[in-house]
């Protein structure tokens, strides 16, 4: 399997064929998606415990004992939310790591369902309530592609009850409720993934707009305000400002925080009127344990010269200190081997300082391909940043 480097370790890269279904999915490139890991992981955790007591407790109150295909599952279960718990553990280190796992535990929730109904359909026959809500949060969290894995595998699992359980061929009414849930689950909710979806995309949208219409206000009351004489030659300063935002090719209004709390406050200082407080709350094991960045959207050509251009303040440094180097700020691939295009460092202070770093593109670059990426994680601290751009000069 080929490979490459990233900040000097080597990375494995993900074979074609698994990268361009990941990518179908699309469940490792949600915005959200330590804190969604994080949860399910916890989750993972807690449910078989609290279901394994419960396995116990009604074969104590029922005068029944525990059979065979009930400690297979206690056993197996158990194994589970070890494994969830390591994967919390590991989140914590690598927010952004773990794609291979998440999307094997994306496989294997549902089956841990189905084993549950066929060993122990009598004390926890009222998890096929949890394999619904299972399917229906995934949707949610990750978008419906993300959806259509996961009912895929839920029924694949409910196969093994259906098919073998005695339980489930007597309790027809129980088998029937089964087999409409995963029936109707898709018919049921995806229509309402679909307008959450619309709505979050409105959102994005409209605070574009407003962006966009506070900065034609600012332009317009400001030339405005200036006297005849100089109206004309300002007027081409802005038209070469407005042709200078033409070759940003990310989105810096919707930055990307992984691994840190952040935050958006009014600072008249900086660019905009807004900056991005983002808060370290240690040290990383990895520099890129918490960093803010995002996708760049547009393609790039082999030659193009790019300018990463971004402010930033240090409001509160570990111990007191009042200056720290963000080491890595860089242009680089999305995914494995996460070669880099540009990179370089930067020392902030408690005042705003503007920094650019520049060079020139390898290779042409697909839309979505690279990302922009300032890593964070080299101490405890809490750092300000104004916008964020990334501009494609051209050849």
């Amino acid at each position: 399997m080929m490979h490459g480097t990233r900040n000097g370790n080597v990375v494995f890269a993900t074979p074609a064929w698994l990268q361009r279904a990941y990518d179908y999915v699309g469940a490792h490139k949600n915005t959200m998606g330590y804190e969604n890991e994080r949860d399910r992981a916890w989750q993972r955790t807690a449910m078989p415990a609290v279901s394994v007591l419960w396995i116990l407790t009604y074969h104590h109150f029922a005068s029944t004992p525990v059979n065979d295909l009930e400690w297979a599952w206690i056993w197996g279960s158990i194994c589970y939310a070890v494994a969830g718990f390591a994967y919390f553990l590991y989140l914590k280190r690598r927010p952004r790591g773990g794609v291979h796992v998440q999307y094997a535990f994306m496989a294997l929730d549902p089956m841990i369902v189905g084993w549950a109904l066929y060993a122990a359909p009598a004390p926890l026959a009222w998890w096929l309530v949890l394999l619904l809500v299972m399917i229906v949060r995934v949707g949610f969290r990750y978008g419906l592609n993300s959806m259509k894995l996961e009912l895929g595998f839920a029924w694949l699992a409910a196969m093994l009850p259906l098919l073998f359980s005695q339980y489930w061929h007597t309790q027809l009414q129980m088998t029937a409720s089964l087999v409409l849930m995963l029936v109707c689950a898709w018919w049921l909710f995806a229509p309402l993934i679909r307008l959450v979806e619309k709505a979050k995309i409105l959102e994005v949208e409209n605070a574009k707009f407003q962006s966009l219409k506070d900065s034609l206000m600012a332009k317009s009351e400001f030339l405005s305000r200036v006297s005849h004489e100089l109206r004309s030659p300002l007027q081409g300063v802005v038209s070469a400002l407005n042709n200078l935002e033409k070759k940003i090719i990310n989105d810096p209004g919707d930055p990307h925080v992984d691994g840190a709390k952040a935050s958006l406050r009014d600072d008249p200082a900086v660019q905009g009127g807004k900056a991005l407080r983002i808060v370290v709350a240690k040290k990383g094991a990895n520099p890129w344990d918490a960093m803010v960045g995002g996708p760049v959207n547009k393609p790039i050509k082999a030659g193009d010269k790019l300018i990463l251009a971004f402010s930033a303040r240090l409001e509160k440094g570990e111990n007191g200190a009042t200056t720290a180097t963000l080491p890595y700020n860089a242009v680089q691939l999305g995914s494995a081997p996460y070669s880099t295009v540009i990179s370089g460092s930067s020392d902030i202070g408690p005042d705003w300082k503007m920094f650019q770093i520049s060079g020139k593109a390898d290779r042409n670059y697909a839309p979505g391909e690279v990302k922009v990426t300032l890593q964070l994680a080299t101490a405890k601290q809490t750092v300000d940043f104004g916008p964020i751009m990334l501009f494609d000069m051209g050849q």
